[in-house]
């Protein structure tokens, strides 16, 4: 397989202190190969984008800029089906993120003089490597999947602060460190022909960092829904649903 794709955005801003006006154009191309033998498959592939990206000031309160990014982003995912209700796959792959002109922006926010924020506009694109092993199970009453996955991340786009002159300054830069292990589990079982039980959660221990500031954070995470529907005569549904999760980490905190 193939293909290719192009995206053009074009904003503006207008305020009593900014009007600029943010063009950004993607490129990509891709190709994917993929083949199967007796219970075995394997599909692999790669996809090239090129991202342009223009910011004009139009009221001359801060200096014009342009960027250009190329990334070579792959993935590749090998399967094992041991019967025709079971599958077991083993794959990587890489996410990428481009910064938006929220952190990109250079302009210096200076209302209040003892707190000043302004972004860089030289922060690179965020790349995620991702390893994962899935174990999915389907039969007429119960559907399982299991997904234990590694995620690893040296160039992640944080937000600091710092200290010069008695100001406080905030802004960005590539610096985050990020490690992540988690396991997420999905079953829905259906307990009656009219009743059905489904459980997601996710459970998984981060580790940050950010040597060139001396930051450092980890901690457990944990996400969680259990849904209940039952059907009622007169196509009535009626469903109870409880969602929770705790506490996640950031390089200095925590949500």
């Amino acid at each position: 397989e193939l293909g290719g794709k192009y995206v053009w955005r074009n904003s503006t801003s207008r305020s009593d202190l900014l009007d600029y006006e943010h063009k950004s154009s993607i490129g990509a191309l891709y190709g994917v190969y993929g083949f199967s033998y007796d219970k075995y498959s394997v599909k692999g592939g790669i996809r090239y984008e090129h991202t342009s990206l223009d910011v004009a000031y139009k009221k001359g309160n801060g200096d014009d800029f342009s960027l250009d990014y190329d990334n070579f982003v792959p993935n590749l995912t090998l399967s094992y089906s041991p019967t025709p209700t079971q599958n077991v796959s083993l794959g990587y792959n890489m996410r990428i993120s481009r910064p938006g002109i929220s952190v990109l922006n250079p302009y210096r926010n200076t209302q209040d003089i003892n707190n000043v924020s302004y972004g860089n506009p030289e922060l690179e694109i965020e790349k995620v490597n991702n390893v994962q092993a899935t174990y999915n199970y389907y039969s007429l009453k119960l559907m399982l999947n299991a997904t234990l996955r590694y995620s690893y991340q040296d160039n992640g786009i944080e937000q600091y602060s710092y200290y010069e002159d008695n100001v406080l300054y905030s802004t960005y830069d590539n610096i985050g460190r990020r490690q992540n292990t988690s396991l997420s589990l999905f079953a829905s079982w259906a307990v009656t022909p009219k009743t059905r039980l489904t459980l997601n959660s996710t459970t998984s221990y981060v580790d940050l960092s950010a040597g060139a500031l001396g930051y450092k954070n980890s901690g457990w995470q944990e996400t969680f829904m259990i849904n209940l529907q039952q059907n009622l005569p007169w196509d009535l549904k009626l469903s109870a649903m409880y969602m929770g999760n705790t506490p996640s980490a950031t390089l200095q905190g925590e949500t």
